[in-house]
């Protein structure tokens, strides 16, 4: 059977099906929970989103069995790739490192994992309608926030009342996050998705009000992105769409709504720039890094303190690949490693706007991954992302799962300059994309004949 031709399409409007089943009740209630206080409120030990995601385990759990019984049960051909990274990541974390245990450490890379296989698990076309939705609210909210934010006015720092205040007001826009990393990587997921839906609806024509509200999200979503200041989001949203405009004319597809999308986010952000002049925190610093990298890469990498550190970060990082390249250092053992490294790493330079924590991470989530689980394990999870990523690729520019795959590309880029890795915004990207692409289903019960889901 044809992987491209029993992929599901997209509907003829945004709306979705009337039933809406218990475990997407959990869902929608955990990415809701998830995205308004993504961290710890006022230092408990749990987030808010947590117990939720256990509850929803559960029943995910519970429907597995049922499909045992009634000999339904299969395999998706993602499970068992990512059952053999978390194999090698727990051979590494919990055996060969037993005595280095990180906890905390650990417990966020379960978490993840497990949110990847809840996520996928009920993502289903059904819920594709809902989800969209949540994601164009998100991208109008927060883009309102942040634009209060950065105009300082104090009551739109919402992380504030939950006790995450990190640096003030005057700052870069957070949105619900509680950095302007986190903000601008869950913008960045969900502008490009959004942005890739209306790009890919073909011919079919909305009504004014839906138009309206896509473009909204669009507007103030990148507009809240832009404001993050995060150049890693940045650069992950610009790979989203550099290769959703590659695939939009290399396949002969209309072009117009993706001109349409781009103009209107690009007028909002000009009109911005005449109504607003925030004294955001370092924007003209990372401005004029922007402009510069592409006419002189060396001259402005050399001269841009952020990006120094990060690279003698990563410089770091491949010393402690090559002292421990198959097991790694130990989940959470980097940042001591960094600080034995850091007395050296700035002789006989002026350390005038370097990071002077002592107790850094890596930068780069693939870094961070390979040092401290080892090649092994990062060997096995990268398979698992490329996987992931070839499959739904595979499905073409009209399935249902191709705007959540450039979704996914931004937020691999921007992994590429953060430590989320082990945070639950990337799991929630990759899981959404596994639960949509065509993955080949083995069948455990009632014949052995490979399916399509």
């Amino acid at each position: 059977m044809s992987l491209l031709k029993s992929t599901p399409r997209f509907p003829a409007s945004a709306a979705s099906a009337t039933v809406f089943s218990y475990s997407e009740k959990i869902l929608l209630l955990y990415l809701v929970f998830y995205f308004l206080v993504p961290y710890k409120p006022w230092g408990f030990p749990f987030s808010f989103h947590m117990p939720v995601l256990f509850l929803g385990l559960l029943v995910c759990g519970r429907d597995a069995l049922g499909a045992l019984r009634s000999g339904k049960a299969g395999v998706p051909g993602d499970v068992p790739v990512l059952a053999a990274a978390v194999i090698v990541f727990s051979l590494s974390a919990a055996f060969v490192h037993f005595r280095e245990f990180s906890r905390i450490s650990v417990q966020a890379y379960i978490m993840s994992f497990a949110c990847y296989f809840f996520v996928r698990a009920v993502v289903t076309q059904s819920f594709v309608g809902r989800l969209y939705r949540v994601m164009n609210g998100y991208l109008i909210l927060s883009g309102i926030l942040i634009l209060l934010q950065v105009n300082e006015f104090w009551p739109a720092y919402v992380s504030g009342f939950f006790g995450q205040t990190n640096f003030g007001r005057g700052t870069q826009g957070w949105g619900f996050a509680n950095t302007h990393i986190l903000a601008g990587g869950s913008i960045a997921w969900m502008f490009s998705s959004v942005f890739a839906r209306y790009s890919l609806r073909g011919e079919t024509v909305w009504s004014l009000r839906e138009e309206a509200f896509w473009l909204s999200a669009l507007s103030l979503g990148g507009a809240g992105l832009f404001y993050t200041l995060n150049r890693g989001a940045w650069l992950g949203a610009a790979c989203a769409l550099l290769l959703l405009a590659a695939s939009i004319l290399f396949r002969g597809l209309p072009k117009k709504h993706f001109l349409r999308g781009g103009i209107a986010v690009a007028a909002f952000l000009v009109l911005l720039k005449f109504l607003m002049q925030p004294a955001v925190y370092k924007m003209q610093e990372k401005l004029s890094f922007v402009r510069n990298i592409s006419v002189s890469p060396v001259s402005t990498v050399s001269n841009d303190a952020a990006s120094l550190t990060r690279l003698k970060a990563w410089g770091v990082a491949l010393d402690a690949i090559a002292q421990s390249p198959f097991w790694g250092l130990g989940i959470g053992r980097y940042p001591e490693f960094y600080s034995k490294a850091f007395p050296k790493l700035f002789i006989g330079v002026d350390r005038y706007g370097f990071d002077d924590n002592p107790r850094q991470i890596p930068h780069n989530s693939y870094l961070y991954y390979a040092s401290e689980a080892g090649l092994l394990a990062a060997l096995a999870l990268f398979v698992f992302f490329g996987y992931v990523f070839v499959t739904a690729w595979r499905a073409g520019p009209a399935s249902q799962v191709f705007p959540f795959l450039m979704g996914l590309v931004s937020v691999y880029a921007w992994l590429f300059t953060s430590d989320f890795i082990n945070e639950r915004i990337a799991w929630i990207a990759i899981g959404v994309v596994g639960g949509l692409a065509p993955f080949i289903k083995v069948r455990f019960f009632n014949g052995v004949h490979p399916q399509v889901r």
